[in-house]
This record gives structure tokens, C-alpha cells and sequence, in this order.
């Protein structure tokens, strides 16, 4: 039990009993001026009809019987007075009382309904009847008992007190205080009264109130455990936790043997972070009371805290075997599961918790961690929304949901995620660096390095931030000071690959290839099990022409990576676009050797060979990848792409068709074929392909300009216009385009139009002879002659010789 739940104890303050006791001894009856004692044979009040004297003299036997600890004879006494004389109410509640001490709730119930049916205005049996309906759990019947006795005798305490307690119970706890101040108020120092009053202004949240009633009711009896516990219980919800801890420690000085105290004690230290002393306090309420279930969920926490997670596990269970509904149990079990990497059980038991309290915040966070271990992403995702639908600034679940969709590649939903991590959560530095790791995935290196420093200043000696840091510095083209950043991670962390390897493509970046090299052995030193290193420095030795280390180191991350290409047809791709082709090709040449294969090193193969002219080896390049793998969509494409070179277009429009069929929703083969049949002379059917490309992908300007063409050359220049237009709106840098909306809008007879497309072409590349030598035609047209043979003069200029003459004639 935590501090923050006031524990009602069911054990009937020993009071209760003394007041019945009391109360059989001496009672004032309705219309007597003196108390009625049974053992008074002169007191007015005892029965007088004719077998009234044995009646009252078995009363009081029974009643010397009790004092003397004879209950069971005593008990026959009272029967045989209600023998005597049947409506006898005295002796039916002194029959009751008898009962209620010995346990038989019922039967004590049954004679104080005597007693009060015999007398309804007998206020000791009215207190009797509601004590007995109280321990029946009928609680309503027993507060209605007390109304009734508080009414006869309203200037008792008693009444009140008790009307007190049994509205607590029923949780009328406003009604409940109101009743104890009246109890108080007609006797201050009834200490029972003061601190049931301070328990049921817990319940009401009012701890600073219920603090003070408990030290009253201290004042009132200083060595009163209970008043010593709840004073306890209210300081720890105040948070004043040196006090607290010091209360608990009196409670168990007065009752070293109070498992429940010894429980809050062990409580209190955890919360104080003092976990070995908390932990050998739940020890001590275990030993005191083991089937204290609570006190065993106390030690699985305190275990799991301090990373004993098998103990932690087998506390947990035991406080489950004694207690199954214990939700808080069944949730540091999943949690001690998750930690031992026993993600299905710790999934079961996150489950478990749910059933018990759907609404249990930290069970869905860590039902959506143990998924997201399981890879069950999306499946993780749900359970992570409901998470924040239940606490929306919960850090920790928005951390999560940032690594899930991280790990899905929805990186700017992951960046989001972060950034309400932090947000909640300010100096949370995992949840920094991720920040920075999604946004340089995103290429936002500034606001990256700026994740990374905030990471950096709440953990200066964590490597991982430094690390981080010099991705973005790297990013951001600042290599010296990404070089020191990544320094640093590795003095923090010798054995950090991961800080040398990218520590080596910087120095490789800026050629400095003996160091780059230094950087990548040693992070092998320490990984040699990381493919992309040894990639790395293969491809580094390849440069240098250290071919036999280069094959050496190839081969080693195709026996990590058999089944792997994308690193090295990464590096391949690069190298093409770099016009380092030789080097492309030497490279899928090596790596084809080691896995001949692999069809996505023929179809790179066959790219390099394209690329240098080697076209019909090229062609054998991509039809061994479609041998490989005839749904090879890139491979298809290649060999179109080879065929169009090598001027076999009926063949290269088969190919592109062939991909269409494996990838109908990939613009690029459309528009190939539609440049196909545009040479094929198949204008409608390259029409419908251009529109097909547009459709697929509407930020292409390509389809657009090239149905422009042909619909032009069909002589439909108000279609052709609209198709040029829709190009240029997509790529306004195109100076082809604005030409041929220029020639377009000539024959459109809208020469001023069409002039200033020229002009507008010639802004975007001034050299471009084809615009100058129609933009001196329609000056030449328009009678500015000087400007035209200015422009000719410019079509002579860029190498094109006799253009005015050829347009001419």
C-alpha cells in the first residue's frame, strides 16, 4: 500500500467493545433519574412481576459470570432470565453484547432486535444492533441504527461516533467528519473520534486537516499506535517524508510486531530512494504477516528498481499467488519480463493488468514497448495512442512512439513524436538525441545539431550525444569540427565502432585516405562483425589500387552479408554518377566473381558497361540479372534503355512493356515506350502513354513537354500549348519547354506571346542557339531588323553557322 492510499484497518478499535461492555453494566433507563444496576437489588428499575425477581437475578449472574470470564455459563444466565420474563430488554441486550464479544455476529444482532422491538427507546441496544450490523457489512442498516441512537441521546458521543464510522464506511466521508466533530464537540478529548475523523479527511484529500486531528488525538493519548500510523500516513501525502519516516518509526517502537506499518515504513524509504533499508522493511512485514501480499509487491518493486529483476519476478508472482486481482503486481511482473527479455510473458502480463484496469497508463506504455521488441509495430503503435489518449504529456510513451515509427521510416512523424517528448519532458536526454537522429535523417542538420548540443549539456559524458553531433556537423559540411566531435565520443567510449567509422568517411571526404583507413581498422578492432565497415574499407582500398586487400575485404562482407547488395550497388550507383565508371565496373566486377549469382550485380554491371559504350555487353549484362530474376523491374528498364542505343526499338519497346507488366504503376517505363512510339511514327498510342506517366506521377514535367511535341507536330498547337504549359508549371527552369511553347504560340499568330518565351528561355541558358535563332526570326517578322541580326549573329556566336539562311529558305 502506497502512501497516497489511506488504509481503513478493519480491526474494531478496541473502544467499541469497551463501550458495550460498559454499557451492560451500567445504563440509565427512559423515566429513571439513577443508573440501572442489575447487582443494585434496592434500584427502582428492576422488574417487579411475579417472576421478574428470577429474571433479574439471572441477569445479574450472567452478568457476574461475564465480568469473571465465564461466557459460555454466563450466556446460559441471560437465557434463563429471558426464560423468566420473555420481555426482559435488559437482558436480551446483555445477551447480545455477550454475543457480539464472542464473534456470533448474527445471533448478537438477533437479540439487540429483541431488546429494541421490547424498547424501542433503548439507546444501548440501538448502539448494539448498528455495531452488529457494521460487522455483517450492512452498512446503510447500521447507520440508520446510530441515527436512531444519536437521536434519543443526542448529547452522547458515543451516538455520534459511531454514526461517524458507519457513514465512512458506506464513503460518506463529508457526512462522516461532520458526525466526529459532533462527538467532539461533546467530548474533545474521545481520541477513537479524532482519529477516525483524521482518516475520513484523508479520504476527502484534506491531509493537512487530517494531520492535525491525528496530533490531537496524540496530545489526547500520546502512545496511541494507530493515531502514531495515520499521523505517518498523512505526512507522506503532504510529502514532508523525514517526518513521516520518523512517525512509522514510533508506530513500530509502540508495536514493533505491525506488519502493515512495517509495509508503509518500507513504502516511505523507496520513495525516499533508500531502497536496501525499504527493502528490509517489506522483509520484516513478510515475516511478520507472509500472506501479506502488498508486502510482497513492496519488495518486487524495491528489487526491480535496484536491478534484480529475477527476484524482483519471483516477489511479484508471490504476491500474485496470494492475491490474483493484484493489478499493480501482475504490471511489475511484465515489467521484470520485459527486463529478462521475455517479451511474450511480460506481453501476457501487461495484458493481464489491462484486464483488471484498462485505463492503467504505465501498463499500455509497457504493452506498447514489449510489442515494439516483438516487432509488432503497428500493433505497438495502437497501444502507445492509447497511451496519450489516457495521459497525452506522458514523455516517455511519446519516446516511444517516436523509436516505432522511426523504426517504420516515417521519420517526420517520428521527429514530431520527439519533439513532444522533449517537450514534456525537457531534460530527457534519450529523447534529445533521438530528436536529432530523426531530424538529420530529414536533412534538418541545423536543427539536429541543436537536439545534439541539448543532449550533450544534460549528459556531458555520454558518447552517444557526441556521436550524434558530428553526424549533423557532417551533414552540414563542417568535417573539421564533426572530426573533434566524433574525438570525443570515441575518448568516452574506446570501443565505439560506429564513432570510427564515421570518423573514417570523413577523413576519407576530405582525402585524407592513411588516416581514413587507420579510423576504419580499428573500428573493425572492435566490430568485426559490421558489414558496412568492412564495405567502407574495401572500397577505400579500391581507390587507392590495393586491389588484393580491396577483394579481401569485399569478400568478408559478402560472407557477413550474403544475401546484401544494397551497400555496394549503393557505392556502385555513386560512383556512376561521379563519371568514376571504370571504377563502378572493376567494383561489380569483383563482387560478381565472389557471388555470380546475385542479378543486382549484372544489372549494375550492365549500367557501367551502358555508361562506357560497351553496349552489347552490356545487354548480356541485364538479360543474365533477368535469367536471375525475371520480375527484375530495373533490369527490364536497363535493357531498354540498351536496346533504344543500340537502335533496336521494336526490341527496347518490348522490354519497357515487359516491366510495365511486373510495375504497371511506375511512370518511367510509360514514358520510354511513349518516346518509342513517337519514333515508331504511333502518335495516338504515345499520347496515351505520356498521360499514363502524368497519372502516375503528377510532378513529372517530362510526359507533359513530350506530348506537347507531338501533339505540335500534329498541328494541334492550342493542345500542344496546354501540355507545355502543364510542363512548365512543373519545371520552370526548362529552357526546351519555353522554346517550344514559343514556336507553339507562333503559329498561333501570337508572336508577342511567343517572343517573350524565347527571351524567357534565354534568361535560363544564355547559349542556347535554337532560342536565338527563332527569337531573330520573329524579330526579323516584326520588323525590328536591327535586334534580329543580333540575334543571328548570337545563333553564329554559339557555332551555328548559316542559321539565318537555312531559316529562311
Amino acid at each position: 500500500m502506497t502512501p497516497e492510499k489511506i488504509k481503513n484497518r478493519k480491526a474494531v478499535p478496541l473502544s467499541i467493545t469497551l463501550i458495550l461492555l460498559a454499557l451492560s453494566a451500567a445504563t440509565t433507563l427512559p423515566g429513571c433519574a439513577t443508573p440501572c444496576n442489575p447487582a443494585d437489588l434496592s434500584n427502582p428499575c428492576r422488574p417487579l412481576a411475579d417472576h421478574s425477581r428470577d429474571a433479574y437475578e439471572w441477569l445479574v449472574k450472567g452478568t457476574a459470570l461475564e465480568n469473571n470470564g465465564q461466557d459460555e455459563e454466563a450466556l446460559g444466565a441471560f437465557e434463563r432470565a429471558i426464560r423468566y420474563k420473555h420481555d426482559y430488554a435488559e437482558a436480551w441486550r446483555s445477551k447480545g453484547v455477550l454475543l457480539h464479544k464472542i464473534g456470533d455476529e448474527q445471533k448478537a444482532l438477533d437479540a439487540f432486535e429483541q431488546a429494541v422491538e421490547i424498547k424501542p427507546h433503548f439507546i444501548e441496544a440501538w448502539y448494539g444492533k448498528g455495531i452488529s450490523l457494521g460487522r455483517l457489512d450492512r452498512e446503510e442498516e447500521a447507520a440508520a441504527s446510530f441515527e436512531r441512537a444519536a437521536g434519543l441521546a443526542p448529547e452522547s458521543p458515543e451516538g455520534w461516533y459511531f454514526k461517524g464510522l458507519s457513514l465512512s464506511r458506506l464513503g460518506g466521508n463529508e457526512a462522516a467528519v461532520s458526525a466526529f466533530e459532533q462527538a467532539l464537540a461533546l467530548n474533545p478529548f474521545y481520541t477513537e473520534a479524532l482519529l477516525r475523523k483524521g482518516i475520513a479527511l484523508n479520504r476527502l484529500g484534506r491531509d493537512s486537516e487530517a494531520l492535525a486531528a491525528h496530533e490531537q488525538a496524540l496530545i489526547v493519548n500520546l502512545f496511541n499506535v494507530e493515531a502514531w500510523y495515520h499521523k505517518a500516513l498523512s505526512l507522506a501525502r503532504l510529502g514532508r517524508e523525514e517526518e513521516a519516516l520518523k512517525a512509522f518509526e514510533e508506530t513500530l517502537r509502540l508495536k514493533p510486531d505491525d506488519p502493515e506499518a512495517w509495509l508503509e515504513k518500507g513504502n516511505m524509504l523507496a520513495r525516499m530512494g533508500r531502497e536496501p533499508e525499504a527493502l528490509e522493511a517489506f522483509n520484516q512485514a513478510i515475516t511478520l504477516h507472509p500472506r501479506l501480499d502488498r508486502a510482497w509487491f513492496g519488495k518486487g518493486g524495491s528489487l526491480s528498481r535496484s536491478g534484480r529483476d529475477q527476484a524482483a519476478l519471483d516477489a511479484f508472482e508471490q504476491a500474485l499467488q496470494l492475491n490474483p486481482a493484484h493489478s499493480e503486481a501482475w504490471f511489475g511482473k511484465g515489467v521484470s519480463l520485459g527486463r529478462l527479455g521475455r517479451h511474450e510473458e511480460a506481453l501476457a502480463a501487461a495484458e493481464e493488468t489491462l484486464k483488471r484496469n484498462g485505463e492503467h497508463v504505465s501498463a499500455w506504455h509497457h504493452k506498447g514497448v514489449t510489442l515494439s521488441q516483438l516487432r509488432r509495430d503497428q500493433e505497438a503503435l495502437t497501444a502507445l495512442e492509447k497511451t496519450l489518449h489516457l495521459d497525452p504529456e506522458h514523455g516517455d510513451a511519446w519516446f516511444s512512439k517516436g523509436n516505432v515509427l522511426a523504426r517504420l521510416g516515417r521519420h517526420e512523424e517520428a521527429s514530431a513524436a520527439y519533439n513532444h517528448a522533449v517537450t514534456f519532458k525537457p531534460d530527457f536526454f534519450e529523447g534529445w538525441y533521438a530528436k536529432g537522429l530523426s531530424i538529420v535523417n530529414l536533412d534538418q542538420a541545423k536543427e539536429a545539431l541543436v537536439a545534439f548540443e541539448k543532449a550533450i549539456a544534460l549528459k556531458p559524458d555520454h558518447p552517444e550525444g557526441w556521436f550524434g553531433k558530428g553526424v549533423a556537423l557532417e551533414r552540414l559540411g563542417r568535417d573539421p569540427e564533426a572530426l573533434a566531435a566524433f574525438d570525443e565520443a570515441i575518448r568516452l567510449k574506446s570501443e565505439y565502432a560506429e564513432a570510427r567509422h564515421r570518423k573514417g568517411l570523413v577523413l576519407e571526404k576530405i582525402n585524407l585516405f592513411e588516416e581514413a583507413l587507420k579510423a576504419y581498422e580499428q573500428a573493425l578492432r572492435h566490430a568485426a562483425d559490421r558489414s558496412e565497415i568492412w564495405y567502407s574499407q574495401g572500397a577505400l582500398l579500391e581507390r587507392l589500387g590495393r586491389h588484393r586487400k580491396s577483394l579481401a575485404s569485399f569478400e568478408t562482407f559478402l560472407q557477413l552479408n550474403p544475401d546484401e547488395t544494397e551497400l555496394w550497388q549503393q557505392k556502385g550507383t555513386t560512383l556512376i554518377k561521379l563519371g568514376r565508371v571504370e571504377e563502378a565496373l572493376k567494383l561489380t566486377e569483383k563482387i560478381a566473381a565472389v557471388t555470380p549469382e546475385t542479378p543486382e550485380v549484372w544489372r549494375l554491371k550492365g549500367v557501367a558497361l551502358e555508361r562506357l559504350g560497351r553496349l552489347e555487353e552490356a545487354l548480356k549484362a541485364n538479360e543474365k540479372a533477368i535469367t536471375l530474376k525475371p520480375g527484375f523491374q530495373e533490369a527490364w528498364y536497363n535493357k531498354g534503355i540498351v536496346l533504344e542505343k543500340l537502335g533496336r526499338t521494336q526490341t527496347a519497346l518490348e522490354a519497357y512493356e515487359k516491366m510495365i507488366a511486373f510495375a504497371p504503376n511506375d511512370p518511367d517505363p510509360w514514358f520510354r515506350k511513349g518516346l518509342l512510339l513517337e519514333r515508331l511514327k504511333r502518335d495516338d498510342e504515345a499520347l496515351a502513354a505520356y498521360d499514363r506517366a502524368a497519372s502516375l506521377n503528377q510532378n513529372l514535367s517530362g510526359p507533359w513537354y513530350q506530348k506537347g511535341l507531338v501533339l505540335a507536330r500534329l498541328g494541334r498547337h492550342e493542345a500542344a500549348l496546354a501540355a507545355y504549359e502543364k510542363a512548365l508549371a512543373l519545371f520552370p527552369e526548362n529552357a526546351e519547354s519555353w522554346v517550344s511553347a514559343g514556336i507553339s504560340l507562333e503559329e498561333l499568330g501570337r508572336d508577342d506571346a511567343a517572343l517573350k518565351a524565347y527571351e524567357k528561355a534565354l534568361s535560363l541558358k544564355p547559349d542556347f542557339q535554337k532560342a536565338w535563332q527563332y527569337k531573330g526570326h520573329i524579330l526579323q517578322r516584326l520588323g525590328r531588323f536591327r535586334e534580329a541580326v543580333e540575334a543571328f549573329r548570337k545563333v553564329q556566336t554559339f557555332g551555328l553557322a548559316n542559321a539565318q539562311e537555312r531559316r529562311i529558305q
